[in-house]
């Protein structure tokens, strides 16, 4: 991983989120992907994302924000606050293990707009699982917005157009 080049203050704080954030718990990652650090780039994911001021193709952003990041790092407690307080939302949501918000492309969705987001509505638990139930018995119907964020859900879960609609179609129906 980054970590042959880079291991500075934006690194430091996403390992520092891996050791304090036991996605364990989530079912999000296979054992076998912790060891290959699976968690720890999550977070870089989320971090550059949050950086950025929205989502983008792939990687690219997480290496720039490596290397700009990696002598000083002026946000480093602020997204990491940010972060834990977003985990803490959706731990006290007591979603069911098998939930869709639990794969790595959802949950990635769930976690940032929770940290975008300004006000989480009181309805946010009975909104997230209306929608999980909607995107599922949506699965062949591409003509509305849970068969869309479903088709988005599987193919080309990093680049960009996938994150940006699931963003939107997420906004708009479980943050109203």
């Amino acid at each position: 991983m980054q970590n042959a080049i880079y291991d500075g203050k934006f690194i430091q704080a996403a390992k520092e989120l891996s050791n304090d954030i036991e996605l364990e718990e989530f079912g999000v990652f296979h054992d076998s992907e912790f060891t290959r650090m699976a968690d720890v780039h999550f977070f870089l994911q989320v971090m550059s994302t949050l950086e950025r001021g929205g989502y983008y193709h792939r990687d690219s952003e997480l290496e720039k924000c490596i290397a700009e990041f990696n002598e000083e790092y002026p946000n480093y407690h602020k997204v990491k606050s940010i972060i834990l307080n977003s985990i803490s939302i959706v731990k006290s949501l007591d979603l069911s293990l098998d939930s869709i918000w639990f794969r790595k492309s959802n949950f990635f969705t769930l976690i940032v707009e929770i940290c975008m987001a300004i006000n989480i509505p009181v309805s946010f638990k009975d909104n997230l699982e209306s929608f999980e139930k909607n995107v599922l018995l949506s699965k062949n119907n591409k003509d509305n917005d849970f068969g869309v964020y479903y088709g988005y859900m599987y193919a080309g879960t990093n680049n960009r157009k996938s994150r940006v609609t699931r963003s939107e179609i997420f906004r708009k129906i479980v943050m109203a």
